[in-house]
C-alpha cells in the first residue's frame, strides 16, 4: 500500500519524486544557466515542495552528483562475451562502443559533459565521479575483456594490455566533442555505427592475431 501523508493522500514514489528532481535540474542547466541551479528553483520547476526534495537530496550538490550518476555512469554496460574467432572480436567491439556511444552521447550525457566544464565549487569531486563512473569504469571493463582475448590467442600479441582508453580517444572523443559543439546531433539522433566500423576496421590488422 502507497504511503499517506498527514492529509490522507497518496505521498509520491520516491523514484518519482527523485526522477522530478532531476529533470528540473536537468532544465535549468539547458534552458538557463548554473546560478539558477538552486532547491527554490527545483521546487519551482519540479512543482514539488522543498521539504519534499530535501527528504532525498540534502542540497543541490546531492541533486547535481545523482545527474552525474544517472546519465552518465556505465556500470550498467556489459562485458562482452567470450569470442571464439577474429571476426566474433570485432563484432564484439562493435556492439560494446555502440552501447557505450548510446550511454555517454546522449544527450543528457553530453549536456552534463558541458556543466562540468563550468566554474563549479566542487568542480574536481564531480569530474571524479564523471571519470570513475563513467569512461574509466568503461575502460577497466573493456581492458580485462581484451585481455581475456588476448590470452585465447585471438589478438595480436603486442597489442597493448591497456588499449582501451586510446579506442575510447578514437571513436569517442571525437563524436562527444562535435556533439558538444552543436555539429552533430546527440545519440540516437546521430547515428555513431559508421565512425565504430571505421576505426575497427582501420586497426584490425594491427589488433588481431594474424592468420595461420
Amino acid at each position: 500500500m502507497a504511503e499517506k501523508n498527514a492529509r490522507g493522500r497518496p505521498a509520491a514514489a520516491e523514484e518519482e519524486v527523485r526522477e522530478k528532481v532531476l529533470n528540473a535540474a536537468f532544465l535549468i542547466i539547458v534552458e538557463q544557466d548554473i546560478s539558477f541551479l538552486t532547491i527554490d528553483e527545483v521546487a519551482r520547476r519540479a512543482a514539488l515542495a522543498k521539504k519534499t526534495i530535501y527528504r532525498f537530496f540534502s542540497n543541490k550538490e546531492a541533486i547535481i552528483e545523482s545527474m552525474i550518476a544517472r546519465w552518465t555512469s556505465t556500470t550498467e554496460v556489459p562485458q562482452p562475451p567470450a569470442p571464439t574467432s577474429s571476426q566474433q572480436v570485432l563484432a564484439s567491439l562493435n556492439t560494446f562502443f555502440t552501447t557505450l556511444a548510446a550511454r555517454v552521447l546522449s544527450l543528457e550525457s553530453v549536456v552534463i559533459y558541458q556543466f562540468l566544464q563550468s566554474d563549479l565549487s566542487k568542480k574536481s569531486e564531480y569530474l571524479k565521479l564523471y571519470r570513475e563512473n563513467g569512461f574509466d569504469n568503461a575502460a577497466r571493463l573493456l581492458d580485462k575483456w581484451l585481455n581475456q582475448v588476448k590470452a585465447s590467442g585471438l589478438m595480436h600479441p603486442l597489442w597493448p594490455a591497456d588499449s582501451a582508453h586510446y579506442l575510447q580517444a578514437l571513436i569517442i572523443t571525437p563524436l562527444l566533442r562535435d556533439i558538444s559543439l552543436g555539429l552533430i546531433p546527440p545519440v540516437p539522433a546521430f547515428d555513431p555505427q559508421p565512425t565504430i566500423s571505421r576505426v575497427l576496421n582501420d586497426f584490425s590488422p594491427l589488433m588481431l592475431a594474424k592468420p595461420h
